[in-house]
């Protein structure tokens, strides 16, 4: 009973550590050679006269896009599991719809007002919506 109880209480700290560890940015690579090869070789200044002017300048031009979506309720499950083998009753919470906000930063070099390639800096999208900076600049 104490064992269970200790992995009960020990496992989502154990858990949430894994996972703040392994956190990405939502970035796909697809996404980036995509939203690159979109506007490689095009005018910097159709870019400009479609998005506005540039929020950075340098050798690396920058823009950024938020909007705020709501998220619709949902029941969130964590289970304390390793290799599948569960080790408790996973946790169910009921999580109520919210505003959350959706960003993308992305770079842009060009050369003799041609561009060159457009990188992604942020795209921090909601994992049903997909990528930000696609719907954006894509």
């Amino acid at each position: 009973m104490l064992k269970t109880r200790i992995i009960t209480i020990c496992m989502p700290i154990i858990s949430a550590a894994l996972l703040a560890g392994c956190q990405s940015s939502n970035l796909d690579s697809r996404v980036a050679d995509n939203l690159s090869a979109r506007w490689h070789g095009r005018s910097l200044a159709d870019f400009q006269a479609k998005f506005g002017s540039p929020q950075g300048g340098g050798s690396e031009l920058v823009w950024k896009s938020t909007r705020q979506d709501i998220v619709p309720a949902q029941e969130k499950s964590l289970g304390f599991g390793i290799n599948g083998v569960i080790l408790a009753t996973p946790v169910r919470q009921q999580v109520a719809a919210h505003p959350e906000d959706r960003t993308c930063v992305i770079g842009v070099s060009a050369a003799n007002g041609t561009i060159t390639r457009v990188r992604i800096i942020l795209d921090a999208s909601t994992p049903q919506a997909g990528s930000y900076c696609m719907q954006v600049y894509g």
